[in-house]
């Protein structure tokens, strides 16, 4: 059978002999999607438009696809490809956050040629091409981290390396990194040769699975790892064949969950010169932060969950075009926005913080997170979906469930107690902390005071927040530019104590106690 792809601008064509999942034709022709759940038929992510022979939906699949108009639209991790047909991928070009600050510091580069600086998040990456004679930023580019097929979340990421699969999801990024440098080369009319120093951040397992490490160490107690980083590797290691005369240098990491994106996030945020106590979280499907207080530096990490990158969530999307971005109450309404405002498809991590606030204060939800289905003012925004209360957003036909709250309250509840353990640990009152910094591309869209009334942030931290950006890229950078600010950033995470969550009663006290609205 004659399976054809039509991914952007290009037609991929492949044969099959017996019947096959569409996810797994899609994996082996390395073309990603979304698969947060990786597979199991849960997230409802993994949607793709078929036209030809394929099995018919399942109840299952018919349930996960109940608010699509479009009969063509399937789940590729549940559909089977049974004869001739064409598999169209939905277009959606995620808003990934590349800019950020860069403070002051010495230019002293390694070489006087090009290089880059990347930034692998778990969901997104970040790809930087400087010229290292001037220091200057001659191009960028970012995509969707293609690791994310395999799930959203590093846990998924690591079951499936002890599955067997660490080598396929090495190839995966190595692969694509090694793509967008030739591309960004060819751009700029510069030779692959002429590459010297590469600088990669990310978090632990990030860069793991990058070296091809075993990670069984980062599956279970007590999370103890051998690797550190702070070194310089070949780029055969990681596959890069194309560029022969270059290096790769990988900043060192801080435990076996806060790895060297927060290195480099402290280092570009200038956290260790601020003079009061300031606090640093970056919120993502983990939420990494640190605290600087009397030359003291602390850091942990918690596990929030894909949920505010959509992927827990079930009309939940990437920040993408058609996502419900910004929601408001506005003359006894409630009112959104899109991203390039454009019919609704869906909702974001920024609009579902925004969402659930509203819903809060206007009492369409308790303090317990349940929705009042007896509300009298605005009764008419609650409605059903698969036999469960949800409550509609405004006139936008997307919907927020009970579970979708649910899932919301345990993902602001782990970064919302991981904030007060570090507080706690360093023997400070929330009201102490001087100025909060939110990094990453997530807290560059978030409304703060929101967080606040959600409970993702406390709500005294709301006023004293301003945002930084692609923190981790911008320390990448500074570590490309400055050999003096690549041993900063040694000294940075040799200094850091983590604090292990996992083993913290305190912690577990809190987050017990910010499930509440």
């Amino acid at each position: 059978m004659l399976i054809k792809i039509h991914n952007a601008q290009q037609l991929i064509e492949c044969e099959y002999q017996q019947p096959v999942l569409l996810s797994q034709i899609l994996k082996e022709q390395q073309v990603f999607i979304d698969m947060p759940c990786n597979g199991l038929g849960i997230c409802g992510k993994c949607k793709v438009i078929v036209r030809g022979d394929v099995s018919l939906a399942s109840p299952k699949e018919q349930t996960l696809l109940a608010h699509e108009t479009n009969p063509d639209i399937r789940l590729a991790c549940m559909t089977y490809a049974q004869g001739d047909c064409e598999i169209i991928l939905i277009e959606q070009k995620t808003q990934i956050v590349t800019d950020g600050y860069l403070p002051p510091f010495e230019y002293c580069p390694t070489s006087h040629q090009y290089g880059f600086a990347v930034d692998i998040g778990t969901t997104t990456v970040a790809v930087y091409l400087y010229s290292l004679q001037d220091c200057k930023l001659l191009d960028k580019y970012s995509f969707t981290n293609p690791q994310t097929v395999s799930g959203a979340d590093v846990v998924s990421r690591i079951q499936e390396c002890l599955n067997g699969k660490s080598q396929q999801l090495q190839q995966m990024i190595c692969d694509k990194l090694q793509q967008v440098f030739l591309l960004l080369c060819k751009q700029n009319q510069i030779s692959a040769t002429q590459i010297e120093p590469i600088v990669i951040t990310g978090n632990t397992t990030m860069l793991y699975l990058l070296t091809h490490q075993e990670v069984e160490p980062l599956s279970h107690a007590p999370f103890e790892i051998s690797e550190y980083f702070g070194k310089v590797i070949p780029t055969t290691q990681i596959g890069l064949t194309c560029l022969s005369n270059a290096t790769v240098y990988l900043p060192r990491t801080i435990s076996a969950f806060v790895g060297s994106d927060i290195t480099c996030s402290i280092l570009s945020s200038d956290l260790t010169n601020f003079p009061k106590p300031t606090l640093m979280v970056d919120i993502g499907t983990n939420g990494e932060m640190a605290l600087f207080h009397q030359n003291q530096l602390y850091c942990c990490s918690t596990a929030a969950g894909p949920a505010f990158e959509g992927a827990d969530i079930t009309m939940g999307m990437n920040a993408a075009s058609g996502a419900i971005n910004h929601v408001f109450y506005q003359d006894g309404t409630i009112c959104w926005n899109t991203i390039q405002h454009t019919k609704p498809v869906g909702i974001c991590g920024s609009g579902l913080i925004d969402a659930i606030a509203c819903f809060i204060q206007t009492g369409l939800i308790d303090e317990t997170g349940l929705i009042n289905e007896e509300h009298k003012q605005y009764g008419h925004y609650i409605t059903e979906y698969q036999e469960e209360p949800a409550i509609q957003i405004g006139d936008s036909q997307i919907l927020i469930t009970q579970k979708d709250i649910r899932a919301v309250q345990l993902a602001k509840a782990a970064i919302c107690a991981g904030i007060y353990s570090l507080i706690h640990q360093a023997k400070l009152e929330v009201t102490a902390v001087d100025s909060f910094i939110l990094a990453g591309g997530f807290g560059s869209f978030i409304n703060c005071e929101h967080a606040g009334v959600i409970g993702l942030i406390p709500k005294e931290l709301s006023q004293k927040a301003h945002s930084i950006g692609n923190a981790a890229g911008m320390g990448a950078i500074m570590i490309l530019l400055s050999q003096k600010e690549q041993l900063h950033s040694e000294q940075i995470a040799l200094q850091a104590q983590a604090l292990n969550l996992a083993s913290s009663p305190y912690f577990m006290d809190k987050y017990i106690e910010c499930m509440m609205f």
